[in-house]
């Protein structure tokens, strides 16, 4: 713990000021969770009040139930989805990944039969050079968001 707030007191957090935080950040959550849960029981009950008056108590726990079933079965499919398209993500990253490292193993292969041409050391290095650069110019200036306003 000491070496913990050592590293913490060189990048300028106080572990103290920290745990401190964390604690009232942690005491807000749970007070409203717990006020919360305490909102949505009491609506449950004035919706099962309101169903069992004007249905019979059998039929709004039904309803109530199946209400709850058909929600929990909607919550289970979005999350399913996301997973897919986490997943999916994840395979696109990691095939660009293989990609980029057999192009550069495949450069580096070739690079020593490439320095062996003389017209190519004198000529070709530096040109190669000067088109990485621009193309790294190039790419750091774009945004993600589309093209730049004019």
């Amino acid at each position: 713990m000491p070496l913990l707030n050592q590293i913490l007191k060189l990048i300028g957090l106080e572990l103290d000021d920290l745990s401190a935080a964390l604690r009232r950040d942690v005491i807000f959550v749970g007070m409203t969770g717990a006020l919360l849960l305490v909102a949505v029981i009491f609506l449950m009950v004035a919706l099962y009040v309101g169903l069992a008056d004007a249905f019979g108590p059998m039929v709004a726990a039904l309803g109530i139930a199946l209400g709850a079933l058909v929600l929990a079965l909607i919550v289970f499919g979005i999350r399913a989805l996301n997973e897919q398209a986490r997943k999916r993500r994840e395979q696109a990253a990691r095939k660009a990944t293989e990609r980029t490292a057999l192009i550069t193993s495949a450069a580096l292969t070739a690079l020593p039969m490439l320095l062996e041409k003389e017209g190519l050391r004198k000529i070709g290095l530096p040109l190669g050079g000067v088109i990485a650069a621009a193309w790294l110019l190039l790419k750091s200036g774009e945004k993600k968001d589309g093209p730049a306003p004019d």
